[in-house]
């Protein structure tokens, strides 16, 4: 999957998929899901297509170059500051992220967030913050 991408998209583009991450890359479906077991790459492949929407720069769907928008939901502030955002941060190019705000241990209401300088924004949320947090 080397595109000859220059050294700043670091692994968003130099790592190759793994089992079924292409055949998720490349659907067109509106809907998509990786299922499976513990380290078959699922976290790799959910922060690598994130970065992709991020960016602008998916290479197998047309996606916004700028100003895209998303949520991520995981069941705790721990798994998104230790799991997720390490993992988006190490797939997003060295010159994307712009802010970047992880969970307040003090503070249950306010997201995580990404924001992007190219103006992309990404929230994380827990389930624990219920359904209100999310309108």
């Amino acid at each position: 999957m080397s595109t000859g991408a220059d050294e700043d998209m670091g692994p968003l583009f130099s790592e190759e998929p793994i089992g079924q991450q292409l055949a998720f890359y490349q659907s067109q479906a509106q809907t998509r899901v990786i299922l499976g077991g513990n380290r078959i790459g699922k976290t790799s492949a959910g922060g690598r297509e994130t970065a992709w929407w991020m960016d602008g720069s998916h290479p197998y769907r047309d996606v916004p170059p700028a100003g895209a928008k998303g949520w991520i939901i995981t069941e705790t502030r721990e798994i998104a500051n230790e799991i997720i955002l390490p993992k988006l941060m190490y797939y997003l190019p060295k010159s994307g992220p712009g802010a970047v705000e992880r969970f307040d241990p003090g503070n249950d209401t306010r997201p995580a967030s990404i924001v992007t300088k190219n103006t992309s924004r990404l929230l994380i949320r827990t389930y624990a913050q219920r359904r209100q947090r999310f309108q």
